[in-house]
């Protein structure tokens, strides 16, 4: 399998997603999708909360702590499709 490089586009630190273990309420879903940033968003049969900020350590599309970042950064995979499900 061809190893993937990243393409220092940075849209990989330009937001969060959390998953959700079952549908948020309406009442929920508007009132997130009421704030500017924010939305609950549903792919397929899963849910996500997503919000829409830039990390503080994203310079020039770059990771300024790249040596240092969270387990988190290390794992994602910018080129596969959405992000891994649950």
């Amino acid at each position: 399998m061809k190893k993937e490089k990243c393409k220092k586009c940075g849209k990989c630190c330009r937001y969060m997603a959390f998953w959700l273990s079952k549908k948020p309420s309406k009442d929920i879903i508007r009132w997130v999708n009421l704030h500017k940033g924010a939305k609950v968003i549903k792919e397929g049969k899963y849910w996500t909360y997503r919000f829409y900020l830039k990390c503080s350590k994203l310079k020039n599309n770059r990771c300024s702590i790249y040596k240092q970042r969270p387990d988190l950064c290390k794992e994602y995979k910018c080129w596969e499709a959405g992000f891994p499900k649950p």
